[in-house]
């Protein structure tokens, strides 16, 4: 705990670096800035309360992220960076949300991490995340407030304790574990405050590069609350564009700090889109849930916040936050302040996407972008009340409303106004109060904490498997990963062997019989006997249940061991349950020290009133570990030992996504997504020793980098400017800013803008003659045999699809691929004005690569130099047949003439010269295609 608070303490003593680099406050003047910095750090210590301990809370959804931090905090202490997936037992699925999809959480915690020497346990780490999150939020809050409008010291203060007590930000943090959001909160306000300030007139690009700082740590913490700040952020700039407020330096600072928060933020999407195809998510059109769940809910948000404040309709505007918005809309238009009227619009615009106002809320939801649509998912509330009450508060402040009141008349109205504020900030705290005392009322307590992380009692949860799906061997409880790997048979993929059934691996039976009822109470059921679980070693406990599917929980629970099955079915069809296609078996183990005793209950409603007559009989029997047919020693880095009686594909319990190099033997090899979509790769027959590395697609890893140099070049260049750069406290202020003068950066930036221009005409100029000799060398080669490998796409039967197409509209030649069924193809030639061709069926591995050389007419092209020494009766052979190898075998020999074609015209699994018996596109991947030499005969 020392640790803990040692890394809370930093927040405030950042403030007051930060006060004394900035301000130089004198003597007389310390005291009211402390003031107010422990104001601030009471007020987000109240609100983050719950998080302060190095115990767990919240719902299965914290005990999810946990394991994520975990994984990601104990990949970055193995020295794996960048973390781009899973990999150890925290995540050994390869789990790539939220590390790809919201990455800031992880890699902030394995930053405290590193700033705390290792001395924090995985749930204090995600904790203290969370609650300098919010702690953050009540400073960066009042700091935008500050500078972004002309608010006084106090009411800056209380808005500022407004904003972090606000349900709308709350609720994530409490009702329902939306961590990823809770990260978003400290960078909004100051993403709001910064575009504020352009409004007014600031437009340096100390300003544009806090915006676009902001708006890309928004993306990086979670990108559906930045997609609508994004765009709010946007519509406040609308102004400056449509008036053409920009004047030349301002014009390029704006594009300099677009420029910054792109590269920034670039990695958030990078990392995202090479995840899956998001195709289908752009055409995406069901928003009817969404419409639902908006009309739904919609009365409650008018109600009170919950008991518990367990509710969806927890995530709400709340009373104070209707009448603030209300203020701020009257006193902006009463006071002609545009810019808090344009806050307050964008406020009231999003209130009617959670809203459910008769045909307008409809019509929005039917016609944002798909990809709006799938990011908010079917809770708007949850990403948009934050941001609502953000907005407002702004707007509150920009229309330069103070406590005095002076704008109102006549006095009674004036008081009754101060009153009805006072008792909105009563109310707030009052459901606050709610919020907070869920988040304690969650805690669990330390041995619990420890116990749920050790890796015998590691829940992967469903969630893990976010945006890719669970396999069938999914359980919905705890996996053993150690059994999770098996040998598939290439071409058919049945299992040839598995770690669950491998021959002689299992002992004899240390205890066996039926399990009975020992005690019946309530709603549990205690099963007799009892295990013995000994240190260093694996069981496997196999059931043969007598009793009829049971609708309730498996429990096993010892001293170290907490497990929890749902039966009949604990997960996806071949995982672990009571019905026929289930695994009826489970591995145990402990991680202790000494002589574990488990104990077997079964929970559901009434049932210790009834209890169960005969549950099933079982064995007990030792895993001999040293005889299963794949060995893991590591999980970071993943290193197993094989052994394969034939030739074989290694399956994973690793999710499939792009990037993973597998190396068998010292030779790296192809991975390849089986047909369980995990990560499956080619064994040959013996013993070998395998490591999975995951370097990830090039795209992310450019992404990343150019990321984190970003980033730093963006504190070190904020750092000189306000540090090194600072002038003295006598140095006149200029008439529309409250900021020291300072030096002017637009020459700077003009010299790095003229460089830029400089090294991209140098590399444009570069690329031009090196894409031209390109050009040159490709016709020099094209001409002979065409070579290809590729992979053929699954689940394709009955469809054809080009492998290569030659000539032009009327005169063209198609050589397709027919998906006859799993395990074979067939080859067509289709030559318009000929009659079609098509091979008799081949067998082949979908699995595998295949190896196809094709060669027809139009292939010579005449007059092509690397044809002028060739015998012109050789050649002449060459041109009128059309043949096909595959994998060494030739399936196609035809005597048979195909058009002349151009070199452009030549495409290797694509057909643009219309229709014909093969599809547009071929759909597999295709791995490389080049010229082979000229052959002596067809």
């Amino acid at each position: 705990m020392p640790w803990f608070v040692f890394a809370l303490l930093l927040l405030p003593a950042l403030a007051v670096g930060w006060i004394w680099f900035s301000r130089r406050p004198t003597k007389v003047a310390w005291p009211e800035y402390l003031k107010r910095v422990g104001i601030l750090f009471c007020i987000g210590w109240i609100a983050a309360s719950p998080f302060i301990t190095t115990r767990g809370l919240g719902t299965g959804e914290a005990y999810n992220y946990s394991l994520a931090t975990a994984d990601a905090v104990k990949q970055f202490r193995e020295g794996v960076f960048p973390v781009l997936v899973g990999q150890s037992e925290y995540a050994f699925n390869g789990r790539v949300h939220p590390i790809r999809t919201a990455p800031f959480m992880a890699y902030f915690a394995g930053l405290l991490d590193l700033v705390t020497f290792r001395q924090l346990n995985f749930w204090a780490l995600q904790n203290l995340t969370l609650a300098l999150s919010l702690i953050g939020a009540a400073f960066s809050a009042y700091a935008s407030l500050r500078r972004a409008t002309s608010i006084a010291p106090g009411l800056a203060l209380v808005l500022a304790s407004g904003f972090v007590l606000a349900p709308g930000v709350l609720a994530p943090a409490y009702s329902m574990d939306l961590y990823m959001t809770v990260t978003t909160l400290p960078f909004v306000p100051l993403a709001l405050g910064a575009a504020l300030r352009t409004l007014r007139g600031d437009r340096r690009f100390l300003v544009y590069a806090l915006l676009g700082a902001a708006i890309a740590a928004t993306w990086l913490a979670h990108p559906p609350v930045a997609l609508w700040l994004t765009a709010g952020i946007v519509i406040l700039q609308l102004p400056l564009f449509v008036l053409w407020r920009w004047r030349g330096r301002e014009l390029l600072n704006a594009a300099a700090g677009a420029l910054l928060c792109l590269a920034l933020c670039g990695y958030s999407f990078a990392s995202a889109l090479t995840i899956q195809d998001y195709t289908s998510a752009t055409k995406a059109r069901d928003t009817v849930t969404t419409i639902g769940e908006v009309s739904r809910v919609f009365k409650d948000s008018l109600r009170p916040v919950s008991a518990k404040a367990d509710a969806l309709s927890d995530f709400q505007l709340g009373y104070a936050y209707w009448a603030l918005l209300a203020i701020a809309t009257l006193g902006a238009i009463a006071r002609r302040r545009f810019d808090a009227l344009l806050l307050c619009a964008i406020a009231g615009f999003y209130l009617i996407f959670t809203t459910p106002v008769p045909g307008l809320n409809a019509w929005l939801w039917t016609h944002v972008p798909s990809m709006v649509a799938t990011m908010t998912s079917y809770w708007p509330m949850q990403r948009l009340y934050l941001l609502i009450t953000a907005f407002a508060i702004f707007g509150f402040a920009a229309g330069g409303l103070s406590f005095s009141l002076d704008w109102a008349r006549p006095k009674i109205f004036r008081d009754a106004l101060g009153l009805a504020l006072i008792a909105g900030g009563v109310w707030t705290a009052y459901e606050a109060w709610h919020f907070v005392g869920r988040g304690l009322g969650t805690r669990i307590d330390a041995e619990r904490s420890a116990i749920v992380h050790r890796p015998e009692n590691i829940d992967l949860t469903v969630t893990s498997y976010a945006f890719i799906g669970a396999p069938p061997y999914f359980v919905n409880g705890v996996m053993d990963p150690k059994m999770e790997l098996r040998l598939l048979q290439p071409g058919t993929m049945d299992v040839a062997a598995s770690n669950w059934n491998a021959p002689g691996s299992l002992g004899q039976p240390v205890q066996e019989g039926a399990f009975r009822t020992a005690q019946a109470d309530g709603d549990f059921v205690e099963l007799k006997p009892r295990f013995t679980l000994k240190p260093n070693t694996r069981y496997r406990l196999d059931f043969n249940f007598q009793s009829a599917p049971l609708d309730a929980s498996l429990q096993i629970v010892g001293p170290h061991t907490f497990r929890e099955y749902k039966l009949p079915k604990a997960g996806a069809s071949q995982g672990f349950g009571m019905l026929p296609e289930n695994n009826h078996a489970l591995t145990l183990w402990t991680t202790a020290n000494e002589d574990e005793e488990v104990t077997l209950k079964l929970v559901a409603p009434g049932l210790g009133a009834t209890g169960v007559a005969s549950f099933a009989n079982f064995s007990l029997r030792p895993i001999d570990e040293a005889k299963l047919p794949v060995r893991v020693d590591s999980w970071v880095p993943f290193r197993v030992r094989v052994h394969a009686d034939a030739p074989a594909y290694l399956e994973t319990p690793r999710i499939f996504v792009k990037g993973y190099t597998p190396i068998v033997n010292g030779k790296p090899v192809r991975a390849q997504e089986s047909p369980a979509r995990l990560l499956m790769f080619p064994v040959p027959a013996g013993d070998s020793v395998v490591e999975i590395n995951y370097t990830g697609p090039g795209l992310a890893r450019v992404a990343f980098w150019t990321a984190a140099i970003a980033w730093l070049g963006f504190f070190g260049f904020g750092g000189y400017f306000v540090f090194v750069q600072r002038e003295p406290e006598d140095i006149p202020r200029s008439a529309d800013t409250d900021t020291p003068s300072r030096r002017p950066i637009g020459p700077i930036l003009l010299r790095v803008a003229a460089a830029v221009i400089v090294i991209a005409v140098l590399v444009g100029g570069v690329t031009f003659f090196r894409n031209r000799s390109a050009r040159e060398h490709a016709y020099a080669e094209a001409a002979g045999p065409l070579h290809i490998r590729l992979i053929l796409p699954r689940k394709e039967t009955g469809r054809s699809q080009p492998l290569v197409t030659t000539g032009k509209k009327g005169e063209g030649t198609f050589i397709f691929i027919q998906y006859t069924d799993p395990t074979h193809i067939k080859i067509g030639v289709d030559v318009w004005g000929l009659p079609l061709y098509v091979s008799e069926p081949i067998a082949v591995d979908y699995y595998a690569e295949q190896d196809f050389v094709v060669s027809s007419g139009a292939l010579y092209p005449p007059g092509h130099p690397k044809l002028k020494s060739i015998d012109p009766a050789r050649l002449e052979a060459l041109r009128k047949h059309i043949t096909v190898t595959l994998n060494g075998t030739k399936v196609v020999d035809r005597e048979v003439f195909s058009y002349e074609s151009e070199i452009k015209d030549v495409t290797v699994g694509e057909s643009r010269i219309g229709v014909s018996n093969t599809e547009p596109k071929f759909v597999g991947q295709i791995l490389e295609v080049e010229r082979l030499p000229i052959p002596e005969k067809p």
